[in-house]
């Protein structure tokens, strides 16, 4: 799906899953910042937007996020 759309949402938030759960740091952040271009208020962009947060020490951030994923689903 990803080499016929690269800017296929989905795809993207799958990528970015496996490479945050590989622990691949840098490449999470590449597709996490092109999830955030191309789809700033879907509720799994802002779950991995919390994610990142979270994981750089802004717990605050991270719960904001949550949050508006929560009222955008």
């Amino acid at each position: 799906a990803i080499e016929r759309d690269p800017g296929y949402a989905p795809a993207l938030i799958n990528l970015a899953g496996i490479a945050h759960d590989e622990g691949e740091s840098e490449e999470f952040g590449r597709y996490l910042a092109a999830l955030v271009d191309l789809a700033p208020e879907n509720p799994d962009v802002l779950r991995l937007r919390a994610v990142s947060a979270k994981a750089n020490g802004n717990e605050g951030e991270a719960l904001q996020y949550l949050q508006r994923a929560f009222e955008v689903a």
